[in-house]
């Protein structure tokens, strides 16, 4: 593996450009390598996210039965109700068929790609070319949100879909036409989004972030963040009186 770009950094971890037997991938890094006490741990919270987007996709491409969906879910339980409806039992049971305006999904929408998780030293980490090298980072003044490597400690890391252009600093790079399918597919299979930042979507508009979301099983989702959003909300420009 070759790293050749320092992509970005977060409180959750970095991301590098690599080349993998000559493909070229997003690597994740984490900085946490265990979950703390009553802790989120983003590790954990990204690997579940990709199972259970994978598992989405297989029952949209590969069941016979048709999916229904309530057409504008509000509650816990109807995202809920509408993730279960990916299920065989789900399938089965058709819940939504006979409801008005019911959603069906014959393709799945375009999301980002993650290709299984590994484990990389400390060491590789801290030995790379400075320009690539992982900075200190502190996200609080009193230094409490402090982030680093050790040399010593083994990480884990994501691999992820390379996606071009992630360093678009144009709101006009992106394509609403490809950032609303993700948006109601999330919201429609009970997703919730913690925030709508723009340099979380890169190219013409694929989230990048997959710690942005949450799935109705997390603690982390939030019925006051659970709606559909607009991709127009990146786009748009504040309004201050």
């Amino acid at each position: 593996m070759r790293f050749t770009k320092r992509l970005g950094w977060g409180e959750d971890g970095m991301v590098w450009k690599v080349r993998i037997d000559s493909k070229t991938y997003a690597l994740k890094v984490f900085w946490d390598t265990q979950q703390r006490a009553q802790c989120y741990w983003a590790f954990r919270t990204e690997c579940e996210n990709a199972s259970l987007f994978a598992k989405m996709r297989f029952a949209i491409e590969n069941s016979s039965d048709t999916i229904w969906l309530h057409p504008d879910p509000k509650t816990h339980h109807e995202g809920l109700y509408n993730l279960h409806a990916f299920s065989d039992e789900g399938r089965s049971r058709q819940r939504y068929r006979d409801m008005p305006g019911a959603v069906t999904y014959s393709t799945a929408p375009r999301l980002r790609e993650c290709y299984g998780w590994m484990s990389i030293s400390g060491q590789d980490v801290l030995t790379m070319y400075k320009a690539l090298r992982p900075s200190i980072l502190s996200f609080d003044r009193r230094g409490q949100g402090r982030r680093q490597f050790f040399p010593a400690q083994q990480y884990y890391a994501l691999v992820y879909e390379y996606i071009p252009n992630t360093e678009a600093s144009s709101v006009a790079d992106l394509d609403v036409d490809v950032v609303q399918p993700q948006l109601d597919y999330l919201w429609l299979g009970g997703w919730c989004l913690t925030m709508m930042k723009r340099d979380n979507w890169g190219g013409d508009g694929i989230l990048l972030d997959m710690a942005d979301v949450m799935s109705v099983f997390h603690r982390g989702w939030h019925k006051w963040l659970y709606s559909r959003r607009r991709a127009a909300e990146l786009t748009e420009t504040p309004v201050f009186d």
